[in-house]
């Protein structure tokens, strides 16, 4: 039951995150500074937006590929595995 509390989490936190991002934006957009700054913050924003999207998509897909790993191998169980080694050795 662990895994439906993390997997409901997940579209929450992207949500938060998108709009923490468009609020930044927002935010940045109403400032009243000249173009030249406004081009750089917005530069250095975009940035740090994309580093932190990749960092959080990057821990996002490595537990779910060790989540998915697990539940394989308590489906199938590891002794499966070892069995189709043995029988490769032999021929």
């Amino acid at each position: 039951m662990a895994n439906d509390e993390g997997k409901s989490l997940l579209p929450i936190l992207g949500a938060a995150a998108v709009g923490a991002a468009v609020g930044a934006a927002v935010a940045l957009l109403l400032a009243p500074k000249s173009g030249a700054e406004m081009r750089e913050d917005v530069k250095k924003f975009a940035g740090e937006a994309k580093g932190k999207a990749e960092d959080f998509f990057k821990h996002t897909v490595a537990d779910t590929a060790r989540q998915i790993k697990e539940q394989v191998q308590e489906q199938f169980g590891e002794s499966e595995a070892g069995d189709d080694s043995e029988a490769s050795e032999e021929a």
